[in-house]
C-alpha cells in the first residue's frame, strides 16, 4: 500500500515538473516574439528617421536619404497592402468555408427530408394496396346472410321423415312411411347433393379469397365439412 502511494506521488510531482517546463518554454516563445515585433518596430522608426535627418542636410548623401525614404516608404506600404490583401483573402476564404457549410447542412437536411418522404408515401402507397385487396376479397366472397339462407335450407331438409308407432298390449309395431314421409324423404335425398354443391363451390375459391380463422383454417372448409356432416348424418338417420 506505501509503495503504491509512493509511485503515485512520485507520477504527481513528474506530471507537475513536466506542466512547468511546458509552461516556462511558452511564455519563453511568447516573449521572444514580443521581443522580435518590439525590434523589429523599433528597427523601421530609427530607420526612417536617421534617413530623414541625412536627407535634410545639404550634402550628396542628401540626395541618396530621400530616394532610400522614399523607397522605404514604398517597401512599408507594400508590405501594409500586402498584409491587408492577405487579411482580406483570409477572410473571404472563411466566409466561403462558412458557406459551404451552410450549404452542405441544408443539402443534408433536404435528404433526410427526402428520405423521409419517401417512407411516408410507400407506407401509404402499401395501405391503399391492403385496403384495395381487402375490399376486392369482400366482394368476391359470398355473404353472409346467403351462407345462413344455405344453412337454412340444408338444415330443413335434412330432417327425418317421422314414423307412425301403433302400441298393443303385448306387441308393438311400426306403421309404414306415409305418402308424405315417402315423399319428404325422396326431396331429401335430392336436395342434400344439391346443397352440397353449393356448398362444394366455396371450396373452389382461392385461399386468398377466404376468411381464416385464427386456428387457422378456413371458414368456407369448415362449412362444407358441416354441411357434409349433416348429409352423412341424414342418410344414417334414414
Amino acid at each position: 500500500m506505501q509503495n503504491n502511494n509512493h509511485s503515485t506521488l512520485c507520477y504527481k510531482a513528474e506530471h507537475i515538473e513536466a506542466l512547468k517546463i511546458v509552461w516556462r518554454r511558452w511564455l519563453n516563445s511568447l516573449k521572444s516574439l514580443n521581443i522580435r515585433l518590439f525590434q523589429r518596430d523599433l528597427a523601421e522608426v530609427n530607420l526612417r528617421q536617421a534617413l530623414q535627418s541625412v536627407s535634410s542636410e545639404n550634402d550628396k548623401l542628401s540626395s541618396k536619404a530621400q530616394q532610400w525614404l522614399h523607397d522605404f516608404d514604398i517597401m512599408t506600404r507594400s508590405l501594409n497592402v500586402e498584409r491587408y490583401w492577405n487579411a482580406v483573402q483570409t477572410n473571404e476564404e472563411r466566409e466561403i468555408t462558412r458557406t459551404m457549410k451552410a450549404i452542405y447542412s441544408e443539402k443534408e437536411e433536404q435528404h433526410v427530408f427526402r428520405v423521409k418522404s419517401n417512407i411516408v408515401i410507400e407506407h401509404d402507397v402499401a395501405s391503399d394496396s391492403l385496403q384495395t385487396n381487402i375490399q376486392e376479397r369482400l366482394g368476391k366472397r359470398p355473404s353472409s346472410s346467403h351462407i345462413l339462407d344455405s344453412n337454412k335450407k340444408m338444415k330443413s331438409s335434412c330432417k327425418t321423415p317421422t314414423i307412425d308407432v301403433v302400441y298393443d298390449d303385448h306387441e308393438t309395431s311400426s306403421s309404414d312411411y306415409s305418402f308424405t314421409d315417402a315423399e319428404q324423404e325422396k326431396s331429401t335425398d335430392e336436395t342434400v347433393p344439391m346443397n352440397l354443391e353449393k356448398f362444394e363451390a366455396y371450396l373452389e375459391l382461392d385461399s386468398n379469397q377466404m376468411w381464416t380463422l385464427k386456428s387457422g383454417r378456413k371458414v368456407e372448409k369448415v362449412i362444407y365439412e358441416f354441411a357434409r356432416n349433416l348429409s352423412r348424418e341424414s342418410y344414417l338417420h334414414s
